[in-house]
C-alpha cells in the first residue's frame, strides 16, 4: 500500500542546513522500515532501491514494491532508465508519493551498463540531457542525478554536471571512483571537489563515507553540500548520530519496523546481518548467518543481546483479542500493549551511562555500575527464588581465597547487609598441605578475613587424616591425586562445620562448573550423580546443607565483577590439577562456549531435565560404619581411600583391579594408628551442646525480628501486610 508522503522541501534543506547526511540508494536495502530507522539517527534524505523505469511504469505489481508514509520524509525516489518517455511517466506516478526524482547514473553492475543504463549514461551526456528535460517537463518536484567520475576524461564529467545545471537540474551527487574501480579502492577527492567548483547548484558527495572522520574529511577536501553513505549506513545505521557501531536500541527499532511493514525474510536478516557484524565474532556470525526463520533469528538475538520485539508482543496480544472478542481479553490486551511501551522505554539507555561491558551471558551491552546490580541481584533472586537459607541461620562460606569464593564472600555480605537476610557469615578454608599453593592462597584468605570482617576458621588434613596432599601425591601419583583431594575435602568442609556449629556451607560452583559436572557424569555414565548434580541446595553431613548461589552465574562474569571491583584473591592453579579428567570436560565446554554462549545454561538445565526412571534402583544413602559420614556404602569413600593409604595400596578406592576388599567392621586406622579422624556423631553431639549454650546466652524475644524476604520458616517474598 502506498501512503501520501508529508512534504518536506530538499532544497530548503540545503539552503538551511549545511552537511546534509544522505542515505545512498541500495538495491533491495534502503526501503521503507530501514529508512525510518535511519530517521532516529540524523539522516535528512534518504533514497529508495534503485527502480526500473519502464517496468515500473507498466506493472502494477511493481509498483507495490514502492511504500512510504508520512514519517518517511524527505524521500527520494531513483530511477533508472534509457528512453525519456519511461522516465517520465514513471516520475509522473511516483511523484505525489515523493520528494525528489533521482535519475541513476552510476550503477556500475555490468548487467545496467549493457541495458543501457546507470553508468553507462555517465559517459554519454547526451542522453542525460534529453531525460533530464522530460522529467523536468513532466514534474514538479526537485530532481537531480548520480554520477560517477569519467573513466579516462573527467573533463566529460564536467561537461555532464554543467549540461545538467543549465537543464534545471536541483542537485548532483558524485561519486568520487569509476566504474571500473572496487569499492575499497581510494576515492577521488579531487574529482569530486572539481565537479562541485564547475556548478553552483549543491553538490553532494559518495563513495568511502564509513565514520564521522570519514565525512568530516570529505567536506574539508571538497567543500560539498552534503555526504552520502551506503555501506556505512548498512553496517552502521547511526553513523551520523556519533556511533561508532550500531547500538542494540537501534537493532530493536528496526525489528519491529521490519516485521511491522512486512520486510521480506532474506533482505531482514540481511540487514541484520550487516548491523551485527561488528558484534560477533567469526564463529558467531557463521552461526547467525545460517539462521534460515524469522523465529530463529529473534530467538538468537533475545538469548544473547537481550533484543526483545515487542511487534510480536502487540500482535499477539491484538490477535488474542480479535479472535476471543472477551472483554476480559481486551482488557488484558491493553495491559500487554501498555508493558511493551512501558518495556521499550526502560531499555533506552541513559546519555551519560556508557556501556562498558558485554555480558557474556546475555550479550547484553551495559555500564558497570549496572554489571554490578545486575550481577548482584541475579544472585539474590537465585537465593530467594530456591529458599537457599533460614533466617538467622549461621552460614560457612567455602574460602579458598580463589576468584568464585572470593566474589562469593563478598557478595554474599553484600547481600546480607543491603536484604537483612540475617545470616551469620563465616569463613571456612581448608588446608591441603600444597607447598607453594594452598600456603600462598591462604595467605589471601586472611586478608579477607579482615577486608570483610569475617570469623575464619581453617582445618587441615594433616590433622583431620594424618596425610597431606603433597605425601599423598608422593604415594599415588599426579593421575588421580584429584579424587584424594576432593573426598577428603568434602567431609573436611563438614568437620570445619560441626566444629563451628553451621547451619549451611555455601560454595562458589558457578555455572561453568556444574555444566563441567554434568559433562563429566555423562561421559562416565555415573547415573547417581548426575542426578544430584544439578541440584542447587543438597544435604551433607545429616543436617548440615550445601548450596550453590553462583549455580547460573558465568565464570567470565564472576572474574569480570573480581576484576572491575578490584577484590583480593589469589589467580593461581592448583599445582597437581593440570592432568585432572575436569580439565577435559572443561575444555569441551569452553569450545561449546565459543560457538554458542548459552551452552552452558543450556547443559544445565538438560541436566536437570534428566530423570531416573523409577525402575532403577539408586543407593541408598547411610552412615559410614567407620567414621559415621554419610555414604551409600557401608565403607565411606573418604576411609577406603584413607585405609589404601596406609596399606600402602594407594588405588584401592580407584582402581577396579586391586583386588583388596575393605572390611566394615575394621577399625579406622590414620598413620599406622587405629584411631582415625575424630567420629561425625561425637562432632554432632559436641556442635548441638555449642548450639545449646549459645542460644541460652542470646535469647532474643520472638517478636522483635521483623520480617525480610529471609523468614525465620524459610525464603518467602514479603508484601506491605507482611509474608506472603
Amino acid at each position: 500500500m502506498v501512503y501520501e508522503c508529508r512534504r518536506q522541501s530538499i532544497l530548503q534543506l540545503f539552503e538551511n542546513k549545511p552537511n546534509l547526511n544522505v542515505c545512498a540508494p541500495m538495491v533491495r536495502y534502503s526501503k521503507g522500515a530501514f529508512r525510518e530507522v535511519l530517521r532516529d539517527y540524523n539522516v535528512d534524505i534518504a533514497y529508495t532501491p534503485m527502480i526500473l523505469a519502464d517496468v515500473f511504469k507498466s506493472s502494477e505489481f511493481a509498483r507495490l514494491d514502492y511504500t512510504t508514509n508520512d514519517r518517511d520524509c524527505p524521500v527520494v525516489v531513483q530511477f533508472a532508465a534509457h528512453d525519456p518517455v519511461d522516465l517520465a511517466h514513471a516520475a509522473q506516478l511516483v511523484a505525489p508519493y515523493a520528494d525528489g526524482i533521482d535519475l541513476n547514473c552510476g550503477c556500475p553492475q555490468k548487467w545496467a551498463y549493457k541495458e543501457c543504463i546507470g553508468a553507462y549514461l555517465s559517459e554519454r551526456p547526451e542522453m542525460v540531457q534529453e531525460m533530464v528535460r522530460s522529467v523536468k517537463a513532466a514534474v514538479d518536484i526537485p530532481c537531480s542525478i548520480k554520477i560517477r567520475k569519467h573513466p579516462t576524461d573527467m573533463r566529460q564529467t564536467i561537461e555532464l554536471v554543467r549540461r545538467a545545471e543549465k537543464l534545471g537540474i536541483d542537485w548532483i551527487t558524485v561519486h568520487g571512483r569509476t566504474r571500473h574501480q572496487k569499492s575499497t579502492e581510494p576515492v577521488d577527492y579531487e574529482a569530486i571537489k572539481l565537479a562541485k567548483e564547475s556548478v553552483s547548484i549543491p553538490v553532494l558527495a559518495n563513495g568511502g563515507i564509513f565514520t564521522l572522520a570519514d565525512a568530516d574529511e570529505m567536506y574539508n577536501r571538497t567543500g560539498v553540500a552534503g555526504v552520502m553513505s551506503a555501506r556505512g549506513l548498512l553496517q552502521n545505521p547511526a553513523l551520523f548520530a556519533g556511533y561508532a557501531e550500531t547500538p542494540l536500541d537501534c537493532v530493536e527499532k528496526y525489528i519491529n519496523l521490519a516485521l511491522a511493514y512486512g520486510t521480506p525474510t532474506f533482505i531482514f536478516h540481511h540487514h541484520l546481518m550487516y548491523m551485527m557484524e561488528s558484534m560477533m565474532s567469526g564463529v558467531e556470525r557463521k552461526t547467525f548467518n545460517c539462521l534460515s526463520s524469522v523465529p530463529a533469528i529473534l530467538d538468537h538475538l533475545a538469548c544473547y543481546y537481550g533484543i526483545n520485539c515487542s511487534f510480536v508482543l502487540e500482535v499477539s496480544a491484538l490477535m488474542l483479542a480479535c479472535v476471543t472478542g472477551n472483554e476480559a481479553d481486551r482488557a488484558e490486551t491493553a495491559s500487554m500493549l501498555g508493558f511493551a511501551k512501558q518495556v521499550k522505554s526502560v531499555k533506552n539507555r541513559k546519555p551519560h551511562a556508557r556501556a562498558i561491558i558485554r555480558r557474556p551471558k546475555t550479550g547484553q551491552r551495559i555500564c558497570k555500575e549496572c554489571f554490578f546490580y545486575v550481577f548482584e541481584t541475579e544472585v539474590h533472586h537465585t537465593i530467594v527464588d530456591n529458599r537457599l537459607f533460614n533466617r538467622g541461620a549461621r552460614i560457612g562460606i567455602g574460602a579458598s581465597g580463589g576468584k568464585d569464593s572470593t566474589v562469593l564472600a563478598y557478595v554474599m555480605k553484600t547481600l546480607n547487609q543491603r536484604y537483612d537476610y540475617g545470616l551469620e557469615l563465616f569463613l571456612l578454608s581448608v588446608d591441603e598441605g600444597i607447598s607453594g599453593y594452598r600456603d600462598d592462597s591462604l595467605e589471601t584468605v586472611k586478608r579477607n578475613q579482615k577486608q570483610y570482617e569475617l570469623p575464619l576458621k581453617i582445618v587441615l588434613y594433616e590433622q583431620l587424616y594424618g596425610w597431606s596432599m603433597d605425601s599423598i601425591v608422593e604415594a599415588v601419583g599426579r593421575k588421580n591425586n584429584c579424587t584424594f583431594c576432593g573426598v577428603f575435602r568434602r567431609q573436611a568442609l563438614d568437620r570445619g562445620a560441626l566444629m563451628l556449629d553451621l547451619d549451611y556451607i555455601v560454595t562458589g560452583h558457578n555455572a561453568d562448573d556444574v555444566a563441567e559436572t554434568i559433562l563429566m557424569n555423562v561421559l562416565r555414565g555415573d547415573i547417581p550423580r548426575l542426578g544430584r548434580c544439578t541440584e542447587i541446595a543438597t544435604v551433607g553431613d545429616g543436617y548440615i546443607g550445601r548450596s550453590k548461589p553462583f549455580k547460573y552465574a558465568y565464570e567470565k562474569e564472576i572474574v569480570m565483577y573480581a576484576y572491575l571491583k578490584r577484590l583480593d584473591y589469589f589467580s593461581t592453579e592448583c599445582t597437581y590439577s593440570p592432568n585432572a579428567y575436569r580439565g577435559y570436560a572443561r575444555q569441551y565446554l569452553k569450545d561449546l562456549e565459543s560457538v554458542r554462549p548459552s551452552a552452558i545454561i543450556d547443559i544445565i538445565h538438560a541436566g536437570e531435565a534428566m530423570k531416573v526412571a523409577e525402575t532403577v534402583q539408586l543407593p541408598k544413602l547411610t552412615s559410614c560404619s567407620r567414621c559415621g559420614y554419610i555414604s551409600s556404602n557401608a565403607v565411606c569413600k573418604a576411609c577406603v581411600l584413607l585405609e589404601g593409604l596406609e596399606r600402602g595400596i594407594p588405588k584401592m578406592g580407584i582402581s577396579k583391579q586391586s583386588g583388596q576388599a575393605v572390611s566394615a567392621d575394621a577399625q579406622p586406622v590414620c598413620r599406622g594408628k587405629t584411631v582415625g579422624p575424630v567420629h561425625f556423631d561425637q562432632l554432632r553431639e559436641q556442635a548441638l551442646e555449642i548450639r545449646r549454650l549459645r542460644k541460652q546466652a542470646t535469647a532474643v524475644p520472638s517478636d522483635s525480628i521483623a520480617c525480610p524476604e529471609l523468614c525465620a520458616e524459610s525464603m518467602c517474598a514479603c508484601t506491605e501486610d507482611g509474608c506472603s
